[in-house]
Parts: structure tokens; sequence; C-alpha cells
């Protein structure tokens, strides 16, 4: 799973959107949903909606939700 801590308060949508399921302010909410993807009760990436993942494409191959599904599970 890719999760992020946003200690910056970045005000970019992405953070917005997913704050508290995937980006996370507080350092104990981020460990509790690690806690969470470990024991099998949340996957949050599969929550991001395609359709949002496409608006961050930049890249014409339609490639691009996979390479960001690739870069968040390492």
């Amino acid at each position: 799973e890719g999760l992020y801590l946003d200690q910056a308060s970045f005000s970019h949508p992405f953070p917005k959107m997913f704050r508290d399921k995937i980006v996370f302010d507080d350092p104990e909410k981020l460990l509790s949903m690690i806690y969470k993807i470990i024991k099998g009760k949340e996957n949050p990436v599969r929550d991001i909606p395609e359709n949002v993942l496409k608006s961050y494409d930049m890249y014409n191959d339609n490639l691009g939700v996979e390479r960001f599904r690739q870069i968040l599970t390492g």
C-alpha cells in the first residue's frame, strides 16, 4: 500500500480527497492504518477510483494508472 504522511499540509486536491485514508497529517493515524493493512482489515489503494488516477496521467499511452499502482506497491 502507498501511504503518505503530509506534515507540510500541501493543499493539492489528491491529499484532500484521500485524507485519513491514504494521506495522513498525524503519525498515529498513519501507524493505525499500517496496522489495519497488516491485519488485512484495510486496503486503501483499492479505494482510489480509476478515473481519479487517470486524471493524474501525464502520458498518452494509458499506462499511467498501472505506473501509479506500481509506484504505490513498490
